[in-house]
């Protein structure tokens, strides 16, 4: 950032984002540190503790009880790291902003300018509401009673709001009078039409994101869960996680986020403009939208629809997840929804399966299918460790709401 402002009075680009670039590093080091806050997920942690599961078995999985956390460290560190986003959404809304008040953005560089910090800003916000549910986690534990997300979802409306606004940049209006263009200038115009269809496409999979992190706080982090011991005479005590009633209310509009987010992913994938690959981009997230969809089905009785979402979303979770390497060098500057991530695939697939396992527990004869589920999601669930990590588990047992973080570079706007 100094070498940058070094020159500052250039009007070449690097000196125009310099605050882009900042607020990029400072997006990175935050989400480094809140990866590291190993906030834990209960309905997995459930799972291992099953009297079927032999946790002896399962070299590392000591950490995944939360007994010896300090809360008050993890409330601490997530609170700094909600700072931070926060700072560097701050950079990138004044620079935006500037741009918008002022009277230099006629051009359509400038154009594209703004709309590139925008959509970094509600990435930023995006990861910040995330920071902020789990300070929200941290203090739950600590003060032991019930806490509303309303302060987190205040963050992800500001991202909405600044993703509307942008839409009046995108518009598709082309011009065709292209008599008398030599063939740079249509050349010039080609290229501005696909990077406005590029970032169109990014503002729409940005707002399905945070509207997905949305409907997964009214139903897992409002309504939360608590935890049972029943002791049985003929077994070991069988520790249950019994989800809290949420009102017809809660649930209306956490199926109306989920839905809004599955019709952009949708929209996305069916668009002529995006390509066979970047459509197999969208599908991860198209499942961990479905999931969410197929839980509000389950919470409202619907357990035959509820179960064939459920599938439906592991297949495409799965699918994605077995196909995508880490060779896959920088082809995300081209898919709309950040670069597919392996790890937040598989989680969002566990997850699916945690909760059809859940569903089928709670389904006449079908606690066969309960538990055959339940093995499969431990099974994804350990995939996610490191092996010889030295007790260090990586991304096993993690909460869920780790894959709504938007990993992104500058190369991504």
């Amino acid at each position: 950032m100094e070498v940058v402002e070094e020159g500052e009075d250039r009007k070449d680009d690097d000196a125009k984002m310099a605050g882009l670039r900042m607020a990029c590093g400072m997006n990175a080091m935050a989400l480094n540190k809140l990866a590291m806050l190993d906030i834990r997920d209960a309905a997995i942690r459930a799972l291992y503790h099953h009297p079927r599961n032999d946790e002896n078995n399962d070299e590392n999985i000591g950490s995944l009880d939360g007994n010896n956390r300090s809360w008050s460290k993890t409330l601490q560190e997530a609170g700094e790291i909600e700072d931070m986003l926060g700072m560097a959404s701050r950079v990138l809304l004044q620079d935006y902003q500037s741009i918008k008040d002022g009277t230099t953005a006629t051009t359509d560089s400038d154009k594209h300018r703004a709309v590139r910090l925008a959509l970094a800003s509600a990435a930023c916000l995006n990861n910040q509401g995330i920071a902020q549910i789990f300070y929200l986690v941290a203090k739950r534990q600590l003060m032991e009673r019930t806490l509303t997300a309303d302060s987190a979802v205040y963050i992800w409306t500001q991202a909405l709001d600044l993703l509307d606004g942008i839409e009046g940049y995108l518009s598709d209006e082309k011009d065709d009078e292209d008599k008398g263009k030599d063939h740079t200038q249509q050349q010039q115009q080609q290229q501005q039409q696909q990077q406005r269809q590029h970032l169109k496409a990014l503002t729409e999979s940005i707002r399905a994101r945070i509207y997905c992190n949305m409907a997964w706080t009214i139903l897992f982090f409002d309504s939360s869960t608590t935890t049972v011991s029943t002791d049985d005479a003929s077994s070991d005590t069988t520790t249950t996680q019994i989800p809290i009633p949420i009102s017809e209310d809660q649930l209306k509009l956490a199926s109306d986020y989920a839905g809004k987010a599955l019709k952009s992913y949708e929209t996305l994938s069916s668009s002529s403009a995006v390509g066979e690959e970047m459509a197999a981009a969208i599908q991860p997230s198209m499942g961990r939208a479905l999931g969410l969809v197929a839980h509000c089905y389950a919470r409202a009785g619907s357990s035959v629809t509820a179960e064939g979402l459920f599938q439906t979303a592991v297949d495409y979770c799965t699918a994605a997840a077995d196909t995508t390497t880490a060779d896959d060098n920088n082809s995300h500057l081209n898919h709309p929804d950040s670069n597919p991530n392996p790890v937040m695939m598989k989680m969002d697939a566990r997850d699916c399966l945690s909760r059809l396992a859940d569903l089928c527990r709670n389904w006449e004869k079908r606690g066969v299918d309960a538990e055959r589920h339940g093995v499969r999601a431990l099974e994804v669930d350990r995939s996610l460790g490191r092996d010889g990590g030295g007790g260090v588990d990586g991304w096993r047992g993690k909460n869920g709401l780790y894959s709504g973080l938007w990993f992104f570079s500058i190369g991504d706007f």
